[in-house]
């Protein structure tokens, strides 16, 4: 027992060699976790979005390369008029403009003889030439305005203005021409021979075109069809135009003229000769019915058709205004009339009042629209070709113009 003793007195004695743990509470040691997990976490996000962004880039070298290789944007070149060529010959005179690409062009203004052709979007990058002397077109000029170009010319008189688009090769042309109108043919009286109408007590001198023989268009025919009645013949000769057998029609119908069916025989005739090819058997036909038949109104009309195929505009005018109450067709060939001599004001009034009586006539809205267009009436051109539209019943040829003007207005006017 001393011995134990005594160890432990010596132990009692002695300084403490124990070193104690610090713990911490229990929400500092969680705290102090959560602090030092969050490096390695981010230190993972990051390696991976590394990896990521490497990955992408080596993965699409091409839009890295259209980043590289972008170039500074340049704005489109204008199109510009180039150059002018004119050519001229006996029958006309083209005045030939060279453009980068196709443009808009359309009437501007118009005076007598004076026209001013706007090039819309386009530059110039030449100068009119002074023009002195010439028989086709007195002044020239271009001037460059703020939405294009203007085309400034006038003509000498009785000069008719055509402008068109074409391509030559590698070149756009915007070209003018000009050409004569053809020289008036007026319709004459002859001195002495006179032919009795049907009116009893009357009389009425036989007109002519002047310098063009008018002959007699009865001839002796001896059918080989047999000996037919009258109204048979005329039925038959009617069969025989709609299968288009034009010969034996042609020899039936002669053999009733002067007779008892001589005006519906004409009338027969004439719808034969108005087919392509009989053009001088037309006008000699039609001749004889007016003056024979001179309030026929149909045959009035028809002679005023063949006047009109002979280019006689003036002698077309003359005749049908002549006619005391002229129905829509008749207003319209003399609309017609005014727009082959370029008088588009009488044309754009008479086709106007045609369509007054008629507003179904598709052919005489498309005419309006022509005159109208020639008269710098853009607007309202553009509507004359929409209402020819919407009635329809036109050849392709006319549908494939109404579009094509109508594009054009369009454009102009926006």
């Amino acid at each position: 027992m001393s011995v134990i003793n005594s160890v432990l007195k010596d132990l009692e004695s002695r300084a403490s060699q124990f070193t104690p743990i610090e713990i911490a509470s229990v929400d500092r040691a969680k705290s102090g976790n959560e602090n030092s997990s969050k490096w390695p976490l981010t230190f993972v996000l990051a390696v991976t979005v590394l990896c990521i962004l490497s990955i992408a880039y080596y993965q699409v070298p091409s839009q890295r390369q259209v980043v590289d290789t972008i170039e500074p944007v340049v704005a489109p070149q204008a199109n510009q008029m180039i150059g002018l060529q004119i050519k001229e010959s006996t029958t006309q005179l083209s005045l030939e403009f060279t453009m980068r690409e196709k443009g808009i062009s359309y009437l501007k203004e118009r005076s007598q003889n004076s026209f001013v052709f706007h090039l819309k979007g386009i530059e110039s990058q030449i100068e009119a030439p002074v023009i002195t002397g010439n028989r086709w077109i007195e002044r020239l000029s271009i001037n460059q305005q703020a939405t294009g170009v203007d085309v400034t010319f006038k003509t000498a008189n009785r000069v008719l203005v055509n402008t068109e688009q074409i391509q030559k090769h590698d070149e756009t042309i915007w070209a003018i021409k000009l050409e004569k109108l053809p020289d008036p043919v007026v319709v004459n009286t002859l001195p002495d021979p006179v032919v009795e109408t049907n009116e009893p007590d009357q009389v009425t001198p036989a007109p002519m075109v002047a310098d063009k023989k008018i002959e007699s268009v009865k001839v002796d025919i001896k059918t080989s069809i047999g000996e037919l009645n009258k109204s048979n013949q005329l039925r038959h000769a009617m069969e025989l135009i709609k299968s288009r057998d034009w010969q034996t029609a042609e020899a039936l119908l002669l053999g009733l003229i002067d007779g008892p069916q001589d005006i519906a025989a004409r009338e027969q005739l004439l719808g034969l000769y108005a087919q392509p090819g009989f053009a001088e058997k037309y006008l000699k036909l039609a001749l004889q019915s007016n003056v024979r038949y001179p309030r026929n109104r149909l045959f009035a009309v028809e002679y005023a058709r063949a006047l009109f195929q002979q280019q006689a505009y003036e002698s077309v005018i003359a005749l049908l205004q002549s006619q005391i109450t002229p129905d829509s067709k008749q207003l319209a060939l003399v609309a017609a009339s005014y727009q082959r001599l370029d008088q588009h004001e009488n044309a754009v009034e008479f086709y106007r009042q045609s369509l007054k009586l008629n507003r179904q006539q598709a052919k005489s809205w498309i005419g309006l629209g022509i005159s109208l267009e020639h008269n710098a009436h853009i607007e309202a051109a553009l509507k004359s070709y929409q209402t020819a539209a919407k009635l329809g019943n036109l050849n392709e040829r006319l549908i494939q113009f109404i579009e094509q003007r109508s594009q054009v207005l369009q454009r102009v006017l926006n």
